[in-house]
């Protein structure tokens, strides 16, 4: 039977709900089993290859290293990292950019409290970071990169790092939540199209359809790319002669390393 593409006037993508952090996207009609097949693809770049920024490392005064106390700040060390980690911002730039706290207490510091940045907005400035106390003070200076993923400290290790500076485990991807659930549709008579419903939540970084569109574009590309070298895939009677040809280098080496040599009088 050959194989039929939907009808690209029928095919469409609605939103059904949406949320500025928030959506759900309908796709169909698809071909019957491709529900699945784009559905996972799409759920899969959305969660982890869409860009994004974060704090990636941070110079604290009165912090050595990651276990150093503060004091009068109510937080301990590694409670006030972790709530760096989790200052949700957007940046328009391309190389490392700086942010900047200086905050004296008594006072609830929140991520609000940074200086501001004409190519970096924080999504979440009610985001609070620690408590000082009285006499308390913080300073800190925070480097904001962007990337795509995650990416761990013990991924840097081989980095030359300032002194002083601490790096953060950074949670790049502003696309928080997705589910894809694909469903039976009707197109004319045939009810065994398929449409899949897309839900998708970001941080509030990026708004779902930004989100949706980057994915899709993604896709895209890697498949183009993998369709212009289809003509260049050789033929399998030549693989296997290559493997042939493997074969008896690997077992002439073998034989000429395990021949015993002849002992010198």
């Amino acid at each position: 039977m050959a194989y039929i593409l939907p009808d690209t006037e029928l095919l469409k993508i609605k939103v059904e709900k949406e949320e500025p952090n928030r959506a759900t996207f309908i796709i169909e009609p698809l071909t019957p089993g491709f529900g699945h097949t784009i559905g996972n693809a799409l759920r899969r770049v959305l969660l982890s290859k869409i860009e994004g920024a974060a704090i990636t490392q941070v110079k604290i005064d009165g912090m050595g290293h990651e276990f150093s106390a503060l004091p009068n700040v109510k937080e301990d060390s590694v409670e006030l990292l972790l709530n760096l980690k989790g200052v949700k911002l957007s940046y328009q730039g391309e190389e490392p950019a700086l942010l900047t706290l200086n905050v004296k207490g008594p006072k609830t510091v929140l991520a609000g409290h940074f200086g501001k940045n004409p190519l970096i907005e924080i999504a979440n400035p009610e985001h609070p970071i620690v408590l000082l106390d009285k006499g308390g003070e913080l300073k800190i200076e925070a480097t904001v990169e962007k990337g795509r993923g995650f990416l761990t400290t013990e991924a840097r290790a081989e980095e030359k790092i300032p002194l002083g500076t601490i790096l953060l485990d950074a949670y790049f991807s502003p696309v928080v939540l997705v589910n894809s659930i694909v469903e039976d549709t009707r197109v004319g008579r045939a009810t065994n199209y398929e449409k899949i419903v897309l839900e998708v939540e970001t941080n509030g970084t990026k708004n779902p359809r930004e989100c949706l569109k980057e994915a899709m574009e993604i896709l895209t590309e890697h498949v183009i790319l993998l369709s212009n070298l289809v003509g260049e895939i050789a033929p399998l009677s030549s693989l296997e002669d290559k493997d042939k040809e493997s074969k008896k280098i690997r077992k002439s080496r073998e034989k000429k390393v395990s021949k015993p040599k002849k002992a010198v009088k």
